[in-house]
């Protein structure tokens, strides 16, 4: 399975796992989002990412140039819950 069937199916499965209600203000706010053009603001495939400093999930401030100093640098972003 490919990457692209692979998120496909996955995407499936979050509708299915949602009401229709859910789904229906995603879209609507994906919708406005793309007309207000904030994809061409936003890094695109291949931009370097601008330093940053952010929380760690224990308080301490991680800074991107500190970790890059030591070697490559994959970032993870969650969202967290309700």
């Amino acid at each position: 399975m490919t990457l692209a069937e692979d998120l496909a199916v996955q995407a499936a499965k979050s509708r299915a796992a949602m009401p229709d209600e859910f789904w229906a203000i995603i879209d609507e706010n994906t919708a406005r989002l793309a007309r207000e053009g904030l994809a061409e603001s936003c890094l695109q495939e291949g931009d370097a990412m601008p330093a940053f400093v952010l929380s760690n999930a224990a308080g301490e401030q991680i800074s991107s140039a500190d970790k890059l100093a030591s070697g490559p640098l994959s970032d993870s972003f969650y969202r967290g819950g309700c």
